[in-house]
C-alpha cells in the first residue's frame, strides 16, 4: 500500500521483502540483495513487528555502510512501541513512524533531506477512510513464492489446523483496528481500538482482481474481526458466493451463532480462527477477553455442524493461571474434539496492559528493556535466561514447565 502511494506521489522504488525468502536468511543473503539493487537511494524505510529488533538493527548497518547519505526510516509495530529510545537502539534510524504510515509518507518524501539526523518521530495518526487508501501493488512481490505456499491448511506450518489443502492462496485485509481492548495485545500500529473496514466495492474489487490476476483458490482474510460489522456482511457473503473460491477468517466468539455459520458455509466459509486464549472464566476476565465458555462452546458447534473448521489458538501461563485453571481449558479442548491442542506462552509486549502487569517480574530477569525486547521471539516459547524462567502465571517454574512439555508432547490429559 505504501509502495502504491509512493508511485502516486511520483517516486521510484524498491522492495527488498525478506518474509519471502524465510524461514532461513543471513545477514550476508541481504546484503547481497541490498547491493544487486542498482539505484543508491535517498530514502530508506523499515518495517516490522517488535520482534525485529534484531534484525533492524543489523540491516540499519548494512544500510549505513551502502546508503551512507540515505534517510533511514522505522515504522509499523517496533517503531509504534518506542519513542526516543529506539533511536539509541538502532544506529543511524533518523525517522520513526508510530501508527499508520500514510499519513506520514508523504511528509517524509517531500523532506527526506532535512529529516537526516533530526531523531524525528511522527506520533500516531490514523487513516479516517480507508476507501481513500492506495490498492497493493503486487507487481513488488515475488507472489508465486505467497500464492505456492498456504496460508492456513495442511502444510502451513503455522498455528492454524485445518483438514484441507490449498493449492493457490493468498491474504487479504479488509480492516483496520480492533474495538476490543484484550490485555495481552497491541495494536499501535493499525490504529489501536479505531475500528474501520474498507469500501465494500473496494473489497469486492480486490477479490475479483486476485482471483483473475493469480488464479487463487482459497483466500484467508487476516482481519482481527471479519464477522463484526453485520453490514458489510449482508453485502459480501453474495459476492464471495458467486466469486466459487473458498475462503477463511478470523472472528470473535459471541459474534457466531447457527445462523450465520449457515450463511458462512453457503457463501463458501472454510475455516474461522477464533482467539479462544483460555476456558477459565477467571483467566478470561483476567485477559479482558469478553467472552464466555458458554458463548465459546456456541460458536464451535455452530461452526462443527455446518462443516467450517473452528481453530482455536489458547494462551497458557497468564497471571493468576493455576493448573486448576489450565485443566479447564485442557478439558474443554477435549470436550469439543478440537484438533489445535498447541499452546503459546503468555508473552508481554511493551505497550500492553499485561506488560504493565508484569513488568517487575520481567525486569528481575532482564537487565534492561532492549535485552528483553531483543529476546522477544515466536510466542510459542517461553522466555529463560539462565536456570530463570519467565513465567507469569501462578504455578511454581517446575509445575509451569511440566504442563508446557505436556502441551508440547500433545499429552494434554497428562496436566
Amino acid at each position: 500500500v505504501l509502495v502504491s502511494l509512493a508511485k502516486r506521489l511520483g517516486h521510484n522504488c524498491q522492495v527488498l521483502d525478506l518474509n519471502s525468502i524465510r524461514p532461513v536468511v543471513t545477514l550476508e543473503e541481504v546484503e547481497q540483495k541490498i547491493i544487486s539493487f542498482s539505484e543508491m537511494f535517498d530514502l530508506v524505510c523499515l518495517s516490522g513487528m517488535i520482534t525485529t529488533l534484531r534484525w533492524q538493527k543489523d540491516i540499519a548497518g548494512l544500510v549505513n555502510k551502502i546508503f551512507p547519505g540515505a534517510t533511514l526510516v522505522s515504522g509499523g509495530g517496533l517503531a509504534s512501541d518506542f519513542e526516543e529510545i529506539l533511536f539509541d537502539w538502532i544506529p543511524g534510524l533518523d525517522v520513526t513512524v508510530q501508527g499508520e504510515g500514510e499519513p506520514a509518507l508523504p511528509i517524509i518524501l517531500n523532506n527526506y533531506k532535512d529529516l537526516k539526523g533530526s531523531r524525528k518521530i511522527f506520533y500516531p495518526a490514523v487513516v479516517s477512510d480507508l476507501r481513500d487508501v492506495a490498492p497493493v501493488d503486487w507487481s513488488v512481490f515475488d507472489m508465486e513464492t505467497y500464492l505456492n505456499n498456504p496460508i492456513w491448511g495442511i502444510g502451513a506450518g503455522n498455528a492454524s489446523w485445518t483438514p484441507f489443502k490449498n493449492k493457490r492462496s493468498i491474504n487479504l485485509i479488509s480492516s483496520r483496528g480492533c474495538p476490543y481492548s484484550c490485555n495481552f495485545c497491541d495494536r499501535k500500529a493499525t490504529g489501536g481500538r479505531n475500528y474501520r473496514i474498507y469500501g465494500h466495492e473496494q473489497i469486492v474489487n480486490e477479490i475479483y482482481d486476485v482471483i483473475d490476476q493469480f488464479g487463487v483458490e482459497f483466500i484467508g482474510f487476516v482481519d482481527d474481526n471479519f464477522l463484526s460489522d453485520k453490514k458489510r456482511l449482508n453485502f459480501m457473503l453474495p459476492e464471495l458466493k458467486k466469486t466459487g473460491v473458498s475462503w477463511g477468517c478470523h472472528g470473535r466468539m459471541n459474534d457466531m451463532n447457527d445462523f450465520l455459520a449457515e450463511r458462512l458455509i453457503e457463501a463458501g466459509c472454510v475455516y474461522i480462527g477464533f482467539g479462544a486464549e483460555s476456558a477459565d472464566p477467571y483467566i478470561l476476565k483476567r485477559m479482558n477477553k469478553k467472552n464466555r465458555p458458554d458463548q465459546m462452546s456456541t460458536a464451535i458447534h455452530a461452526c462443527q455442524k455446518v462443516g467450517i473448521t473452528p481453530n482455536c489458538t489458547w494462551i497458557m501461563g497468564y497471571p493468576g493461571e493455576t493448573r486448576n485453571t489450565l485443566r479447564n481449558t485442557v478439558n474443554f479442548i477435549l470436550e469439543h474434539n478440537l484438533s489445535q491442542k498447541t499452546m503459546f506462552v503468555a508473552t508481554a509486549y511493551p505497550g500492553t496492559h499485561l506488560y504493565e502487569e508484569v513488568k517487575e517480574k520481567i525486569f528481575s530477569v532482564y537487565e534492561t528493556l532492549e535485552e528483553y525486547v531483543l529476546d522477544l521471539d515466536d510466542a510459542t516459547k517461553f522466555l529463560e535466561k539462565g536456570e530463570t524462567v519467565l513465567n507469569f502465571s501462578d504455578m511454581g517454574d517446575e509445575e509451569f514447565i511440566e504442563c508446557k512439555n505436556y502441551v508440547e508432547s500433545g499429552e494434554l490429559e497428562r496436566i
